[in-house]
């Protein structure tokens, strides 16, 4: 397949508006730069259909929102997402050379691809077909002949679901990887990668190289895999697991908040209050407070 080297999907921007570097210190744009930052690209989505007249259809109907890439088949569509930005893929079920159940399983086994969401288009109408292929893996299925509207709506309706789950797991202190992933291997590729920064947090140097050396992936594939999954870069989502045991900590009661910075590798209590408080929506503070409320 194409572990290593996949270009993986676009994601909405997370809630928090800023990013930070390993060693701590916040790259915060300001006005000017925020008003100049270009708009975000557009979702691609790849049909995968072997009658053209049918894909370049379809791929005119959804030109206006998104960028659209074309495949003959199964093998021609695995080769596109090993090599181009994917956001989605909408793929027939019954085409030569490599048909839609042996493109979601493809998919579905893959670390470096298993979250990409799968349409698939068929003919079949029984009950067993719709099953089998909701078990190879598919997100949805839409019976031939459909109607455009309807495959617009499924797929605007999949990529917001995921949005939303992605911005629900970056703004509460106690998300787990359950939250946001929607298969076993990306549970197991975010469980794996928690375990690991739990066990640095307090590092510094801790780099995006040595993070995709753990979990045995080029930088840049995952450096995309982690923003596919969690909507964030590396650096911002170890922030994040910085943030969270840091609210552990706090709920506990038994450190201040300087010393809970100073464990979790923040350049000052500032920082940490700073970036607790963008990420959360309250200060350490106020955090304490609440969960001593809850508590009564």
């Amino acid at each position: 397949m194409c572990r290593g080297h996949c270009l993986l999907p676009y994601l909405l921007p997370s809630p928090a508006r800023y990013e930070q570097t390993t060693d701590g210190h916040d790259t915060t744009p300001g006005p000017e730069a925020e008003e100049a930052h270009p708009a975000p690209p557009r979702p691609v989505v790849l049909l995968v259909d072997d009658e053209h007249d049918l894909r370049q259809f379809v791929a005119e109907e959804l030109s206006d929102t998104y960028v659209t890439l074309e495949a003959n088949n199964g093998e021609e569509a695995l080769a596109i997402v090993c090599d181009r930005d994917v956001t989605l893929i909408v793929t027939d079920l019954m085409m030569p050379v490599m048909d839609g159940i042996s493109i979601c399983r493809a998919i579905r086994g893959d670390v470096a691809l298993c979250h990409l969401p799968i349409v698939v288009l068929t003919a079949k109408v029984s009950l067993q077909d719709h099953i089998d292929v909701l078990n190879c893996g598919a997100d949805a299925y839409i019976e031939k002949p459909f109607s455009t509207s309807q495959l617009t709506a499924q797929i605007a309706n999949l990529l917001r679901g995921r949005a939303l789950l992605r911005q629900t797991f970056v703004s509460s202190p106690y998300a787990q990887p359950a939250a946001v992933t929607s298969t076993t291997l990306d549970k197991e590729f975010l469980t794996r990668l928690n375990d690991y920064l739990d066990a640095h947090l307090a590092d510094r140097s801790l780099s995006v190289e040595q993070l995709a050396g753990q979990m045995n992936m080029s930088t840049s594939t995952f450096y995309r895999k982690v923003k596919a999954v969690t909507s964030l870069p590396p650096n911002d989502y170890l922030r994040l697991c910085r943030l969270r045991h840091g609210a552990s900590l706090l709920a506990e009661g038994n450190l201040r908040v300087k010393e809970i910075a100073s464990r979790l590798g923040f350049s000052s209590t500032a920082h940490f209050t700073n970036s607790f408080m963008r990420q959360f929506g309250m200060t350490p503070t106020e955090f304490t407070k609440a969960q001593k409320t809850a508590e009564v």
